[in-house]
């Protein structure tokens, strides 16, 4: 599985609550320093630090957290269109 099907999976994980945020959050932060791991695609790597701020609190919101559902399925949707971009250039 790349990393990119990881990060589409954690995000439907929690998207759907099958994964409490604090994993997620140290899944995403195993991930940015593991020096064995190069994340050259800079939408992944900024998706890998939102989500490694999924756990942040937010005291002014709803329900306490910084991020939010709406959040993840943006970042979800930016991982689609890159993919499919990557794709469509690599074919070209």
């Amino acid at each position: 599985m790349s990393l990119r099907d990881e990060i589409l999976m954690k995000i439907n994980n929690l998207c759907n609550s099958l994964e409490i945020r604090e994993e997620v959050a140290r899944w995403a932060f195993s991930k940015i320093d593991n020096e064995e791991l190069t994340i050259k695609d800079g939408e992944i790597y900024n998706i890998l630090v939102w989500l490694g701020a999924v756990d942040l609190i937010d005291p002014t919101t709803e329900d306490g957290y910084l991020y939010h559902i709406d959040d993840f399925l943006e970042w979800r949707k930016i991982l689609i269109n890159s993919e499919s971009h990557t794709a469509n250039n690599f074919n070209k």
